[in-house]
Parts: structure tokens; C-alpha cells; sequence
């Protein structure tokens, strides 16, 4: 009989990874140059950004260590659906925008939004 163990992914581990990639971006770190650091392929850090693989105590106790973070970065508010985004989330994401056209088109996305959302 065989005793292969199926791991499966659950949101928590998805919107984790999502922040270990927004964390690597804020520090300016390449996937490969956060793999040096941590002892593991980039294709791994690919994997635990698209939350395709868990990533384990102390691997996300390495991640820490290098950006800088407390660990508790890692789990702070709801992990469930990754639909809450706070400012630290954003504004990594901001940065990687190139000036110009991209970054007036976005705020201006939000405005509209944020216009149609108080009128109802």
C-alpha cells in the first residue's frame, strides 16, 4: 500500500507567499538572490510566491532574517482570502509600476472607484 502523503495548499499558504514576494520586491531582492540566501532554488521561490508549495517554519525564519521583517509579518491579519490588502501591501506593488502613464491611469482607477462606492 502506498503511503505517498498529498500536501495541499489552503488559502493561508497562498496569501503567504503572496506577502513573501511583496516583502522581496520592498527589498529590492531578486527570486534568485532570495533563494542564495535561503539555501533553495529560485524555482522554489517561484513556487512559494504562486502559492503552489507550503513553506515551512523555518524556511519563512529564514525569509525573516534576510528582509528584515518580523516573522509575525507573515500572518498578521486575514489570511483566509488575501482580498484585504493593507497599504504594506500595496505600495511595494506601487513602486514596481514604471512612472508615468501606468501610475496616473491606476489612481485615477481608484478615484473612480472609490467616488462610486460612497454614492452608494
Amino acid at each position: 500500500m502506498s503511503t505517498s502523503k498529498i500536501s495541499r495548499v489552503s488559502p493561508a499558504d497562498v496569501e503567504i507567499g503572496k506577502r513573501l514576494k511583496a516583502l522581496r520586491i520592498s527589498a529590492k531582492l531578486s527570486q534568485s538572490k532570495l533563494a542564495q540566501f535561503a539555501n533553495i532554488s529560485y524555482q522554489q521561490i517561484q513556487k512559494y510566491e504562486a502559492g503552489q508549495n507550503k513553506i515551512s517554519a523555518s524556511k519563512l525564519m529564514a525569509f525573516s532574517k534576510v528582509l528584515n521583517v518580523p516573522i509575525s509579518t507573515f500572518f498578521e491579519g486575514d489570511l483566509s482570502s488575501g482580498m484585504h490588502p493593507s497599504i504594506e501591501d500595496v505600495n511595494p506593488l506601487w513602486q514596481s509600476l514604471p512612472d508615468g502613464k501606468i501610475r496616473v491611469n491606476l489612481y485615477e482607477l481608484m478615484n473612480s472607484i472609490k467616488e462610486a462606492t460612497s454614492r452608494s
